[in-house]
Parts: structure tokens; C-alpha cells; sequence
């Protein structure tokens, strides 16, 4: 670390109140690195260690708003979210050098075996857990979040087109979901209740401990969705890892107790396959930006699990 790099930083972390021991640049990072134009763990003089990140301006606005969300959840008592920490002025975000910062407390987690985590039925619950705290904690970010509720088919449709114009060549791996999603899902989407939804909810957003859940990061696609939202991302991600955990005591753990906490409607659950299937074109999207052709290919094939086993799961699931 040089000396220049300490200066700056301390100049920064002033604006929290803060003094800086020392940058840990050693100490890895849970969650995206792409959330943000740099980041970095510090260790401040009172021992307390901050994930400390600096943010493009374009994104300002929305990194404010899920300041306020983080905080709205922990103030109903949600222990998992990390709240960003306000600054001198008050606010969640520090202009320096043109430059946007925000602070929030850095926790250390157990590793993940993979796939074996994904097999294993006490993560299932706590997985739960989450959902059905976030379910009845998130009245008052639900209401900051404003009532316009992300549309999957809008989505869905916008990345069939951008696929026609520029990889057209794997249209064959998503037209079979598709004309699937567009027998029912897509003209009962509007009508499915909504709730304040983490956005992006998997096994890699979140810390864990040895036997629980620590922190959920990465709450970038918060706001309002459809309330099973989480739950058929976790499910879909679980299934990623390896198909065969779908049907294994994660999954029917995660779902047993999320069906049996009685939070959420009957006509969500009748959609569960299909919001499984939708969510898993945001996941192609991502491969196709990254022109990743191994997890196209592979995200095709568990395209085509998910749809020839469907009838299957929405029995073993119930």
C-alpha cells in the first residue's frame, strides 16, 4: 500500500467519523466485484472492519435508495442486512475527488463446498428463514419502493429481441421456455401478488456462518416483484449448481418451510415452475453479455430440465 493511497483514504473515511488503521486489500469479498468501480476492506483504529466502495455517479440515486431500503429493514428488526453507514452530513453517500464512497460494516463468512452445500437440509431452512422475516419485515421498503412491480415478461421479451438482433444462433436454446412462459405465465404475471423482494437472492449472497446466516448482500435488483420472486431464484440457482439438488433436502427443506410459515398466496405457488423457468433468463442474458459459451450452452440444457421435468417437481415440491 503506498503512503498516497492511505492519505486518500483517510481523508475519506473522516467523513464517517472514522480513523483508518489500515487497508486490508488481502481480505477477499463476497458478492460482485461488479457493483462497483472499486472496492476495498479497511480495518479503522477502533478495530471495527468496513467494506469501503467507490461508486460510478450514474448510480448514485439508486444506491441512495437502497441505503434508505437496508435501513427501513433493519429498523423492523431484519438482523441480516447490513445498513450503510451515514456519513457526517447525515447521508449514506461521501463526494470526494469527484468520486462517490459509501461505507458499510464487512462481516467474514464460512466457505461454501460446492456443490455439497446445495444437498444439505439445514440450509434449506435458514434459507427460509430470510424470506419469510424479509416477507413481514418489508411493509416499509415495499412502500418506499413505490407499487410498480418488475415485469418478467417485458424483460423477457426485451432480451428474445436483443438475442434475435445479436446471438441469433442460440434463439433454439430458449424459443421451447418461451412458447411455455406464453401459455399462461406471461398474461397471469400481472395479477400475482407482490411483495418487497431482495432481487437476486442465492447461496453466494450470503454470509454465512458455520450453522446460519450472517448478512445478505448485494440488494442492487431490490424493490417490488412478485413475491415468490427470492424463493424461485434460490430454488433455480440451487438447481444450477446441480440439477439433481432440486429434488434433494435443500430444496424441499427451503420449500416445506416457506409453504408451511403460510405467508404467501395459493396463486403464487401455482406459478412457481414458471417463475423458476422465467427468472433463468436473466441468468442468460448475463452469459451472453459475457459471451461465455460454456454457461449458454449449459444454461440451455437446465432450461430444458426445468421444462421436461416440470409436471414432476410441481408434484415433489407440494
Amino acid at each position: 500500500m503506498r503512503m498516497d493511497d492511505l492519505e486518500r483514504f483517510s481523508f475519506v473515511t473522516r467523513s464517517w467519523g472514522l480513523g483508518l488503521k489500515v487497508l486490508r486489500p488481502d481480505i477477499e469479498i463476497a458478492g460482485s466485484p461488479e457493483r462497483s468501480e472499486f472496492r476495498t476492506v479497511i480495518e479503522a483504529r477502533d478495530g471495527r472492519r468496513y467494506l469501503l466502495e467507490n461508486v460510478p455517479a450514474r448510480v448514485c440515486q439508486r444506491k441512495k435508495e437502497i441505503a434508505l431500503f437496508l435501513d427501513l429493514l433493519a429498523e423492523q428488526g431484519l438482523k441480516e442486512v447490513l445498513p450503510y453507514r451515514k456519513a457526517a452530513g447525515g447521508g449514506h453517500l461521501v463526494e470526494h475527488q469527484m468520486k462517490w464512497w459509501q461505507l458499510q460494516p464487512f462481516v467474514t463468512g464460512a466457505a461454501l463446498k460446492r456443490p455439497d452445500y446445495a444437498f444439505e437440509e439445514w440450509r434449506g431452512g435458514v434459507m427460509a428463514d430470510f424470506l419469510i422475516a424479509l416477507h413481514r419485515c418489508g411493509k416499509a421498503a415495499g412502500e418506499a419502493a413505490g407499487s410498480e412491480v418488475f415485469s418478467l415478461p417485458s424483460y423477457i421479451r426485451g432480451i428474445i429481441g436483443d438475442m434475435r438482433e445479436h446471438d441469433p444462433k442460440h434463439l433454439f436454446r430458449v424459443e421451447a421456455a418461451v412458447r411455455f412462459l406464453k401459455e399462461d405465465f406471461m398474461g397471469a404475471y400481472p395479477g400475482l401478488p407482490a411483495a418487497f423482494c431482495h432481487g437476486d437472492y442465492h447461496p453466494l449472497n450470503i454470509i454465512w456462518s458455520e450453522d446460519g446466516i450472517k448478512a445478505v448482500i448485494d440488494w442492487e435488483f431490490c424493490g417490488a416483484k412478485p413475491e415468490l420472486y427470492d424463493a424461485a431464484n434460490m430454488v433455480g440457482c440451487l438447481g444450477m449448481e446441480d440439477p439433481r439438488s432440486l429434488d434433494a433436502e435443500c430444496v424441499r427443506a427451503f420449500l416445506r418451510r416457506l409453504r408451511e410459515s403460510g405467508v404467501y398466496q395459493p396463486v403464487s405457488w401455482r406459478y412457481f415452475i414458471e417463475l423458476i423457468i422465467a427468472n433463468r433468463f436473466g441468468w442468460m442474458a448475463e452469459w451472453l453479455r459475457k459471451k461465455d459459451r460454456d454457461m449458454i450452452e449449459l444454461e440451455g440444457d437446465y432450461l430444458s430440465i426445468l421444462l421436461e421435468n416440470r409436471d414432476y417437481f410441481r408434484g415433489a415440491w407440494t
